[in-house]
């Protein structure tokens, strides 16, 4: 990543000032309500992204996060057809930073929301597509002047897909949100183990060999919805060391700030239940610095 400047470095202590504080986030938008989101699109590799920049008024350049929803059907404002409601999460994090003086850009990953037609053949779906996506609005971003530096934001799955994309852009710095802690393939285990019968999970932990190997598998009865044949390339992609790796890479190398409780990264953990809220992470840490 970049060098963090004094303005970068006060951009990202902001935000994660500002992240670890959801009530206050919430209620200090006022400025920021005034404000229209700027549609805005990306053409990439199968189709065009969609997305909402958020900037807020003056003719001085100011930091901008780019956000980055996590895995499903979630959308640019934090929302999916999955859950009842709306919850605004990645919307109200938009409004919070602009009130603070901090532009955003949010944006639907291909094949959901506005973006559902840059992907729709899910078996040529790969997780480096959504890397290679992030970090083509990231160098966009960039290149635009009213932008003085460039923090990524990525929740859950979209914490790997930002720590990854960082490295390429680069970015100035890079905020988890709950991050995965552990590879790919281990969490599917350990959130389908206390779930499953002894007989479906041993189906389930051979599939996820095979996955790991690069070979597709027999669907386990009743998991269609999770393993099924089209979308076993993405898994595949996804639990592969080179995406593991430089998520691995980034997190030991680099600075960033983890918002997720017990400091979890591939490489560095801490004790259960610390919080990490507004801690930062140096160069090759031995422990999370306040």
């Amino acid at each position: 990543m970049r060098g963090t400047g004094a303005v970068a470095y006060g951009a990202i202590v902001a935000m994660v000032s500002l992240l670890a504080a959801v009530s206050s986030l919430v209620a200090g938008t006022t400025s920021a309500e005034v404000l229209k989101d700027e549609r805005t699109s990306l053409s990439v590799s199968g189709g065009t992204l969609h997305g909402s920049l958020l900037v807020p008024p003056g003719s001085a350049p100011v930091p901008i996060a780019l956000l980055i929803s996590g895995s499903g059907p979630t959308d640019r404002d934090g929302n999916t057809p999955l859950l009842p409601g709306k919850n605004d999460s990645l919307k109200l994090l938009a409004e919070g930073l602009a009130a603070r003086n901090l532009a955003s850009l949010r944006y639907d990953k291909r094949g959901i929301g506005e973006s559902v037609g840059a992907g729709r053949n899910e078996s040529r779906l790969r997780f480096e597509n959504y890397i290679d996506d992030a970090a083509a609005w990231g160098q966009r971003l960039r290149k635009d002047k009213r932008f003085s530096s460039l923090v990524i934001v990525g929740h859950s799955e979209g914490s790997l897909i930002g720590a990854v994309a960082a490295q390429k852009i680069p970015a100035d710095a890079f905020v988890s949100l709950e991050g995965v802690g552990q590879p790919a393939a281990d969490l599917i285990l350990a959130q389908l183990r206390p779930k499953l019968s002894p007989n479906t999970m041993a189906a389930v932990e051979g599939l996820v060999a095979k996955l790991k190997a690069g070979q597709t598998g027999m669907v386990p009865t009743g998991l269609e919805a999770l393993f099924r044949p089209g979308v076993q390339p993405y898994l595949i992609s996804w639990t592969g060391e080179q995406v593991t790796n430089a998520g691995a890479d980034h997190a030991g190398n680099h600075r960033y700030a983890n918002c997720a409780s017990g400091c979890n990264t591939t490489r560095q953990r801490q004790s259960e239940g610390e919080s990490c809220n507004s801690r930062r992470y140096e160069s090759r840490p031995k422990a999370c610095a306040p």
